[in-house]
């Protein structure tokens, strides 16, 4: 949830957020969405160190005056690591991690140059055999102001209760973002 998607708004950083009118707008700022003029659809994959793949396939649809309705799927794969138990040197097999998230977002232009969105998105997690599931919200906000074409985006990301493993329980990862272009 805190990897970024598309190759142009990764290298940007947060400053996406303020401009993010494509469907990689489920992440960077889901009001950003309301700006579609198209269908879209974006598959990313990306093979990280040590067996790591962070996948993301996004679809964006505009329905006119209605608005603009998307899904965004994101999973983060580890491949196999040694299992052991205790703090021993013995392996006693192997066992993977994966992340999920699951999108569904909404936005509409609320004015000529003010667009708001929201996501709302199941979050699942896995380590071994153990899993764990929760829910959050993104609220975002895309602003075009008069100055020199200006873009304003506001997003806050992954409202929602910690996902539970067993016993205890980790927050989600809130973020505030600001971006400008």
């Amino acid at each position: 949830m805190k990897i970024g998607v598309g190759g142009r708004a990764t290298g940007m950083g947060g400053a996406y957020t303020g401009i993010a009118e494509d469907v990689s707008a489920i992440y960077w700022n889901p009001g950003g969405l309301g700006g579609l003029k198209s269908k879209e659809v974006m598959f990313v994959y990306n093979s990280w160190f040590q067996d790591i793949t962070h996948q993301f396939l996004g679809f964006g649809l505009p329905l006119g005056k209605i608005g603009t309705f998307g899904l965004g799927v994101t999973l983060l794969t580890v491949g196999d690591m040694e299992k052991r138990v205790a703090d021993t040197e013995e392996k006693v097999g192997t066992f993977k991690a994966q992340d999920m998230s699951l999108a569904i977002a909404y936005a509409r232009k609320m004015t000529k140059n003010i667009s708001l969105g929201a996501n709302i998105k199941y979050i699942g997690q896995k380590i071994d055999d153990e899993s764990a599931s929760g829910m959050a919200v993104d609220l975002g906000s895309l602003i075009k102001t008069p100055v020199n074409n200006l873009t304003i985006g506001l997003t806050v990301a992954n409202i929602g209760p910690g996902i539970k493993f067993i016993d205890e329980s980790d927050p989600l990862p809130l973020s505030y973002k600001v971006g400008a272009g």
